[in-house]
């Protein structure tokens, strides 16, 4: 028997022994009513006693012991995991300053009677280092947790530590970091910034400070709609980043507009949104605090588009945001708001009382896809100039799209600031004027798309223009569709193939078909208000035969959404019924029934659909992030 199979098999049997709780030495716990509070909570064992002359609280001693059940055995003792908790039992790795904290080991005894080992710890940091616990510990059968608790020291930086158990002649180790960092701050930024859903590493991080023009990225703390895998984010990472010099955009990820579809959604009552926009405050000043902010913070709240919204939507909307901002306020926070410059309703917020600090707001010029220089904070067609107008805005002024500063690409949302951001005091911030030297690294005709048609034969579409070739690419015709900016293009064949463009003023979305490879085209129009309209800014063409084609028009979003709408067409692009699009990404489909979609904020969902993309069901586990899928267009946000 293999030993993964040996200890899911163990596990199964454990949790069908009988189990008994007994307690050893409980001095001083009246004296620490937080490490009190989790006696005989199953699993937890302690230490007593003061380790290598470093003065030491004595916790509790709780030891879980299981009924045996030989097995064959490996090793006699195991070190499993080591990590860091405040006293309230939450997992983080970022602390003031003299705050309490507790150190957990946990692992696994393979005999049916207890064994005695020796659990040091070891500190490593900016100010002292040492032993700081050392004791000779009896640890239970089955599994154990042993807790070691500290006071965090009175010097900023990262500190490692080892925990080290030795059994005979084994020695068995492992590290942890924790952070123990200064007051934040909030700072107003004039600098370009990026956002994405899940960060990169901090090796990344360093590149892009040393060869982009930005200086500040946004940070997703949480929510119940935030939809990334961020394991990579904890105070450290944010320790690290920080004192390279950036400053960072907190942002929360919660409930979204009571009239939209999203599955987290605000109360239509206003008193009861006012109550739920303060819960999500404080969910979301606890996170920054798990985070290791514990000065001066501003945190923005993520509202996506909610066009065509009724008066009773908005007014909910508007008095969540009133809690958001109140509550906040009440704990010594900023607020701030993330949303599209017009269909978010922002603008609701103004009067407000009292009304978010400050604005993020998005409005992304076609086409959405490069770092622009000349971006600014101001221009906004629904939000005047005049709200928000005192170093109180960030624009994000593109979505999705990779950009290569050094050896690095990534795949961001580009933003221009002039607004408040967090402010982490451990390193060197961009100087103002550092900037005025980035320029774009290249400047030209931009290929969003080709295909080959046939042996020397195939397309392309630059910028706004489709091009096609018969003969090699020796030479080449412009096929563009009158009057239409160019979203989305798929070609079957030689001569049959469809665009998806944005008609006069970039609002009415329409699709061209050709039959003879782009010598004439035929429209239609995807029947589409206009508020919707302005959100789209790709498109994807899934053509199963001449006849059934899908087409997915994506829509502007925060990096932690992916949006879109789908519609259908049974006539070869004729009239258009609009289906459900589970994800803004491609889909595709092997018969009028079955069809699949992949993407995603993360990447790494799969939906599938059995009657032509009415319904989607999500499909098993996500992908892992190996093989996460990347949008045609944008990539992996």
């Amino acid at each position: 028997m293999a030993l993964s199979q040996q200890r899911a098999l163990k596990t199964a049997l454990i949790s069908l022994a009988l189990g008994g709780l007994f307690l050893l030495g409980l001095p001083n716990l009246a004296g620490n009513p937080a490490l009190a509070s989790r006696v005989g909570q199953p699993g937890r064992t302690g230490p007593s006693g003061v380790g290598a002359g470093v003065q030491i609280s004595t916790p509790e001693v709780l030891i879980t012991s299981t009924t045996y059940l030989p097995i064959l055995h490996v090793f006699t003792v195991e070190l499993n995991g080591f990590w860091v908790e405040d006293q309230a039992s939450v997992r983080r790795n970022g602390f003031e300053p003299g705050e309490g904290m507790v150190f957990v080991t946990d692992g696994w005894v393979n005999r049916p009677d207890s064994v005695t080992t020796t659990l040091k710890l070891t500190d490593t940091g900016p100010c002292e280092s040492g032993v700081v616990f050392s004791q000779t510990v009896a640890l239970p059968p089955n599994g154990w947790v042993y807790l070691v608790p500290e006071t965090a020291q009175n010097c900023t930086g990262i500190f490692t530590t080892t925990t080290s158990l030795t059994f005979g002649e084994v020695v068995l180790s492992k590290s942890a970091e924790h952070v123990v960092n200064p007051p934040s701050q909030v700072a107003v930024s004039g600098h370009p910034g990026f956002d994405k859903c899940a960060v990169t590493s901090v090796e990344n991080m360093q590149t892009w400070w040393d060869e982009s023009p930005y200086a500040v990225t946004n940070l997703y703390i949480g929510g119940a709609a935030f939809a990334c895998p961020n394991q990579a984010l904890d105070a450290v990472w944010i320790h690290k980043v920080a004192k390279q010099g950036w400053t960072f955009i907190p942002t929360w990820v919660g409930p979204q507009a009571p009239c939209t579809g999203f599955n987290h959604r605000m109360s239509w009552n206003a008193s009861t949104a006012y109550q739920e926009g303060k819960d999500e405050a404080a969910a979301a000043a606890a996170a920054a605090r798990n985070y290791g902010f514990f000065g001066g913070n501003v945190i923005y709240y993520d509202l996506e588009a909610f066009p065509n919204a009724s008066t009773a939507c908005r007014a909910a909307t508007d008095a969540f945001m009133t809690g958001w901002t109140e509550q906040l306020h009440d704990l010594g926070f900023k607020a701030g708001g993330y949303g599209q410059e017009c269909s978010s309703y922002m603008t609701d917020w103004v009067d407000n009382s009292p009304s978010p600090d400050d604005i993020w707001w998005a409005r992304w010029p076609f086409p959405p896809w490069s770092y622009d220089p000349t971006a600014s904070v101001f221009g906004s067609s629904c939000i005047p100039d005049n709200y928000w107008d005192d170093h109180q805005r960030i624009r994000q002024y593109t979505g999705g799209h990779q950009e290569t500063w050094g050896p690095t690409t990534l795949t961001i949302d580009s933003n221009i600031l002039d607004g408040e951001v967090n402010l982490l005091p451990v390193g060197a911030p961009r100087v103002e004027g550092e900037l005025q030297q980035a320029t774009v690294i290249y400047e030209g005709p931009a290929i969003r798309g080709h295909g080959l048609t046939g042996p020397g034969e195939g397309w392309v579409w630059v910028d706004e223009r489709i091009l096609k070739s018969e003969n090699g690419g020796i030479g080449w015709q412009e096929i563009t569709p009158d009057r239409l900016v160019p979203i989305g293009v798929s070609f079957r064949d030689k001569w049959n193939g469809m665009v998806v463009g944005l008609g006069a003023g970039h609002y009415a979305v329409q699709t061209a078909r050709t039959v003879d490879g782009g010598s004439s085209w035929a429209t239609s129009a995807i029947p589409l208000d206009n508020a919707t309209a302005d959100l789209v800014q790709a498109a994807y063409v899934e053509a199963l035969d001449v006849n059934n084609i899908w087409v997915v028009l994506q829509l502007q979003s925060g990096s932690s959404f992916s949006r879109g709408l789908l519609y259908f067409s049974s006539d070869g692009g004729e009239t258009w019924l609009e289906r459900r699009a589970p994800l803004g990404e491609p889909v595709f489909f092997l018969s009028p029934e079955q069809g699949w979609s992949f993407g995603g904020p993360a990447g790494d969902q799969v939906f599938h659909t059995t009657d032509g993309g009415l319904t989607w069901q999500l499909s098993g586990e996500p992908l892992p992030q190996e093989i996460a899928v990347r949008s045609a267009a944008a990539g992996l946000r």
